[in-house]
């Protein structure tokens, strides 16, 4: 048996909208957690945080949608990356109002945050989608053996 590790990736036999799908889920997911945050929906623990807690729930939720959905590995790591990075521009625009605009930005775009960041999603996404695509799996299996002993 062979991994099709291209559409394992990124579904290749989906609609041609796909990629407006992706990036609109991501982008939506970003601001939702953003504001989510700004808002105070979303709270953080006092302290030093390392993981937002709510936004990795978020991305793991979406990343295990996403996979559910047969929307490919790449699809949840953008999700739950995208969550996390919504957590860290609420602290980076709205936790750092001493700072200039500029400065904040700036803050938010550091690349060891940005990597932190990153390195958190992925791991969180691909738990997501390691989830998703089992229960996608038993789903599939469980329909195959009820149209097997259901049919004459």
């Amino acid at each position: 048996m062979t991994i099709p590790i291209r559409s394992t990736l990124a579904p290749v036999d989906r609609i041609d909208h796909y990629w407006a799908v992706f990036a609109g889920s991501c982008l939506g997911l970003f601001v939702i957690t953003l504001l989510g945050y700004a808002v105070g929906i979303l709270t953080t623990s006092g302290g030093l945080v390392w993981i937002p807690w709510h936004a990795a729930i978020l991305g793991l939720v979406a990343g295990g949608v996403a996979a559910y959905l047969r929307g490919g590995l790449v699809f949840a790591w953008c999700v739950a990356i995208a969550a996390l990075l919504g957590a860290h521009a609420d602290h980076a625009l709205f936790g750092l109002s001493s700072r200039p605009l500029a400065g904040r930005i700036r803050y938010f775009l550091r690349p060891d945050g940005l990597t932190f960041f990153a390195v958190e999603g992925l791991l969180i996404g691909t738990v997501a989608f390691l989830a998703g695509s089992s229960l996608r799996l038993a789903v599939d299996v469980l329909q195959h053996w009820v149209a097997r002993w259901s049919s004459p």
